[in-house]
């Protein structure tokens, strides 16, 4: 018969060993650090950022992220994202019964290299500027614990060149303007890129562009709400954000 003495020293060499043995091998692999950054989000125009891991890597974080204007329709949204197509997960309105306030999300994902997050800020102002702010932390996970399916059934956010005419006032823009999948209407709208896959941050091990931004205006908007008071002298192209657009397109020759 088992004394109490050595049934009780071989359990807690089990339980020794059993630690030991978890301790080799955590659900998390590094530890990622609060990062935070801000990006300028112009009048009338939706900013994206998208944040992805380097290939191979899933990450647990934390997320928040907001937009600092509190016009009636401005938003912030998630979605998950593969790339080509996209399913939002929550989005914030501002206005409504409760008055304006700053539209803002937080929430907690695992993301992998392959279905990733994109995170949207809209500025429904028609002269302001306004800043979109995000932060996360979390973990790199120890080891790929989810494969993910490719989105089904949400067409691609863009589609190239547009197929629709594009209208006389902004012809000069013509490179610059593709079909847009709106998920707001549910349907493909023209819109400027203004800019695409700007690299914000990189992983520092890998190098990876870890986090991205893309840049549109929806040529209507575009048309009524910055280019129509531009022309008629009533816009500041500082205060509205849109000087370094203008300034860009100068520089290449392009006038409208």
């Amino acid at each position: 018969m088992v004394s109490y003495e050595a049934f009780k020293e071989a359990i807690e060499t089990k339980i020794k060993e059993a630690l030991e043995e978890k301790a080799k091998y955590p659900f998390w692999s590094a530890i990622i650090t609060q990062q935070a950054n801000s990006v300028d989000v112009p009048a009338d125009t939706s900013v994206y950022v998208t944040i992805q891991p380097p290939e191979g890597e899933t990450w647990l974080i934390s997320l928040g992220f907001g937009i600092g204007i509190d016009e009636p329709m401005s938003m912030v949204w998630y979605e998950d994202y593969d790339g080509a197509s996209a399913h939002i997960h929550g989005r914030f309105i501002t206005g409504g019964s409760y008055g304006n306030i700053e539209p803002h999300l937080e929430l907690t994902r695992i993301i992998t290299n392959t279905l990733y997050c994109r995170i949207l800020f809209y500025n429904s102002h028609t002269t302001n500027s306004a800043t979109g702010y995000y932060g996360y932390s979390g973990f790199k996970l120890s080891k790929p614990l989810w494969s993910p399916r490719r989105q089904i059934g949400t067409p691609p956010w863009k589609r190239g060149l547009t197929r629709n005419p594009i209208p006389k006032d902004v012809k000069p823009l013509k490179k610059f303007i593709i079909d847009v999948y709106d998920h707001a209407s549910r349907r493909y709208r023209q819109a400027i890129i203004l800019e695409e896959n700007v690299v914000l941050a990189r992983d520092p091990q890998t190098m990876f562009p870890v986090e991205r931004l893309t840049t549109i205006c929806y040529v209507d908007d575009f048309i009524k709400n910055i280019l129509k008071p531009y022309k008629e002298g009533t816009l500041d192209l500082d205060r509205s954000g849109w000087k370094k657009y203008f300034d860009k397109w100068k520089e290449e020759g392009i006038t409208i």
